[in-house]
């Protein structure tokens, strides 16, 4: 088992990956997003938009489920971490 300080440093950088983590999951969902607008904008209401709109609308969805679970991750990091420093 690790010492109290290694526990402490692995915590704070698992916290800290988590948070950058997230950033990326909200950047990620933020360019399905413009990429929906631009498929909407050549394609308008043909077969293929809505096609598309629906798969990227599951890809969004993905998306935010992923970002749920990281912040359930690191609320669970950041208590262990609270618990951990006393």
């Amino acid at each position: 088992m690790a010492s109290h300080e290694e526990t402490l440093a692995a915590l704070h950088m698992a916290s800290g990956r988590c948070h950058e983590i997230q950033g990326g999951i909200h950047a990620q969902t933020q360019e399905v997003d413009n990429i929906v607008q631009q498929l909407l904008a050549a394609l308008g209401n043909t077969e293929a938009g809505t096609l598309l709109h629906g798969q990227a609308a599951q890809a969004t969805e993905a998306l935010r489920t992923a970002t749920a679970a990281m912040a359930q991750l690191k609320e669970g990091i950041d208590a262990t971490l609270q618990r951990f420093q006393g």
